[in-house]
């Protein structure tokens, strides 16, 4: 899966590229069913004490989006996660 990462306020650490990498990759296990090269795009924005977190993979041509707001950045990135995978 082919993954672009925005921070707007604060930059992405490589630790948290990595997590994120590899529960990403779980989900696009799931996704391809036809094969093919999946891409997502990670978002992160912060207002005072609150971390923003949008995912957003196109499947079949349209986008499925993942969004989560949470007091801590990576909790807000796994809640995302979680929401994806629901749908």
């Amino acid at each position: 899966m082919k993954l672009t990462f925005t921070g707007r306020q604060e930059p992405f650490s490589p630790a948290q590229q990595k997590k994120l990498d590899t529960k990403l990759t779980t989900l696009a296990k799931v996704m391809d069913s036809r094969g093919g090269e999946r891409e997502a795009h990670v978002t992160l924005t912060s207002e005072r004490h609150l971390r923003r977190a949008e995912i957003t993979v196109r499947v079949h041509d349209r986008p499925i989006v993942g969004l989560a707001a949470e007091g801590d950045q990576f909790t807000a990135m796994l809640e995302a996660i979680e929401k994806l995978e629901k749908q």
